[in-house]
């Protein structure tokens, strides 16, 4: 077991070293309080692509990361695990192209924590996105919204996703749709709160919910005053 203290400060690619990425193995506990993980200069940055401000790979058992600001990334958090854990308190990730995404990730447990320590994805064009044959994964609690697209994603790639769930979520005021079931099978979202969605100047998303897959299973949202 280890614990990583980030000390407070601004991490960014205009390091003149080059980062060496840091792969997680083992159950580790990140403090970040007053840190910053900021990925804006990318752009100025050819030598040292930090397009991922952080990485959950498998061999990961139980990983938690608090008091953490991950922002300005294409993928603020990647979990790519197997049968592990993952805690996030009080955690902002923040205008990132995706800010939380699941990737070829099997029965890993996501939790995003109850108040007053909820973690917050907003800002981003993308909250969550569950990918690349992610099956029999928890995604739990916490708030997701004011991102810019949709709030919450289930798309197929190669290999559909199948089996997960979203539960105790609040998906809120999203531009495009609260949440989006576009592929895979078996999703079941549960007792999540999804409201003032679609509220983009355009108004082009679906709304509330959008199931375009198969044998999606909703029970006991509060799904109101979506647009």
């Amino acid at each position: 077991d280890y614990i990583l203290a980030l000390a407070p400060g601004t991490y960014s690619p205009d390091s003149e070293v080059l980062d060496i990425p840091l792969t997680l193995e083992q159950n580790v506990t990140i403090n970040g309080s007053g840190a910053v993980l900021d990925g804006s200069g990318n752009q100025d940055s050819a030598q040292n692509p930090w397009t991922m401000g952080f990485i959950v790979s498998p061999g990961a058992s139980n990983i938690t990361i608090q008091n953490l600001t991950i922002e300005n990334f294409e993928q603020g958090l990647v979990v790519q695990s197997d049968g592990g854990c993952v805690d996030l308190i009080n955690v902002v990730i923040g205008s990132c192209d995706t800010g939380l995404k699941l990737v070829g990730s099997y029965q890993t447990q996501i939790d995003l924590q109850e108040p007053p320590n909820s973690s917050v994805i907003t800002g981003c064009t993308t909250g969550i996105e569950i990918t690349a044959d992610s099956a029999g994964n928890a995604i739990r609690n916490g708030t997701v919204s004011n991102n810019t697209g949709d709030g919450i994603v289930v798309d197929a790639s190669n290999v559909a996703p199948s089996d997960n769930l979203i539960t105790d979520i609040d998906v809120l005021d999203n531009a495009k749709t609260g949440i989006v079931l576009r592929g895979g099978a078996g999703t079941l979202v549960t007792d999540c709160k999804i409201s003032g969605n679609n509220s983009g100047i355009d108004q082009d998303g679906y709304g509330g919910i959008a199931v375009l897959a198969c044998c999606a299973s909703l029970k006991w949202n509060t799904i109101e005053n979506n647009q």
